[in-house]
Order: C-alpha cells, then sequence, then structure tokens
C-alpha cells in the first residue's frame, strides 16, 4: 500500500469512529446501537482516547437506555481495548510504509 493509500486509510477510519460512536450514543435503536459499537471495533485505533468520552454525565443517565448503554460500553472496554491493539499489531514493523529493517536507519542498535 503506498504511503498516500495508508494515510487515506487512516483518514478513514478516523472518521469513521467517530461517526459510529455516536451512532451508538445517540440512535435510539438497540439494534443500530449495537450495530454501531460493532462497527466502531472495526476501525477504532488508539486515537480513541483523545476523543471519546461519554456524551452525557451518568447522573444526566436517568433513562433506562442510557443507563443500559454505560452498563454494555463498561463491560465492554475490554473489547474496545482488545481492537485497538488488534489494530496496531504490525505498526512496530513499517515506518512510512516500509518495512524496517534491523541495521538500517535509526533502527540500527550500536
Amino acid at each position: 500500500m503506498t504511503m498516500d493509500r495508508e494515510a487515506s486509510a487512516k483518514l478513514r477510519d478516523a472518521i469513521f469512529a467517530r461517526h459510529w460512536w455516536l451512532q451508538y450514543w445517540q440512535n435510539e435503536s438497540e439494534e443500530v446501537a449495537y450495530a454501531a459499537w460493532e462497527l466502531l471495533l472495526r476501525c477504532v485505533d488508539r486515537r480513541v482516547y483523545l476523543w471519546m468520552s461519554l456524551p452525557f454525565s451518568e447522573t444526566e443517565a436517568s433513562d433506562p437506555q442510557k443507563k443500559r448503554r454505560i452498563a454494555h460500553f463498561r463491560i465492554n472496554f475490554d473489547q474496545l481495548k482488545a481492537a485497538i491493539k488488534k489494530k496496531e499489531e504490525g505498526m512496530g514493523k513499517s515506518f512510512l510504509g516500509r518495512k524496517i529493517v534491523g541495521g538500517i536507519g535509526p533502527w540500527s542498535l550500536h
């Protein structure tokens, strides 16, 4: 994959992650919210920690639907962390679209 395509794919994933995060919290339908959660897991990376927050305070969550979403989020937070880790598995093996080779460039150990 070229650097342009890789950068575009990462940007697209970041945009989709925010979209699905908002859909998860804002949609009335439990089915659509669950689908949004599953799609979020497909495109999320560690940048999610920069903007991810509950869209309302927990004290405002008197609505049973909001309480269920908060419970689902808490129960499945490890699933979110695992998705982030999986997305980043190969990141330490390449830089700017090139394979990192030991002994060459800034990766050489003296």
